[in-house]
């Protein structure tokens, strides 16, 4: 966490979420607060992290994107590469691998 560079979204002087490009172009973070959400915080910190990428001459940008947040990748502009099936800590999840050209 300590190497991340992230954007950090807040409102009324609270933090509400926060992202991370990294130079390879993943999206390793992208964290929305419950209390933030609907607000349009995910859009700001999208559209940031597309700012900079662009600003770094970055031409693909991939995340690994739980399912519930895939609509929300899918409306800026990300495909579904491959669904997943991923363990952590024991337990199955479902993700896909997004990425956007």
């Amino acid at each position: 966490m300590a190497a991340l560079k992230p954007v950090v979204a807040e409102l009324d002087g609270v933090i509400a979420g926060y992202a991370d490009l990294q130079d390879s172009g993943r999206i390793d973070h992208f964290f929305v607060g419950a209390a933030a959400g609907g607000r349009g915080v995910g859009g700001a910190l999208m559209r940031r992290l597309l700012a900079r990428a662009a600003e770094q001459s970055i031409a693909e940008l991939t995340s690994d994107v739980s399912v519930t947040a895939q609509p929300f990748f899918a409306h800026h502009g990300f495909e579904i590469v491959e669904h997943r099936i991923v363990r952590v800590r024991g337990v199955q999840l479902r993700n896909a691998a997004m990425r956007l050209r």
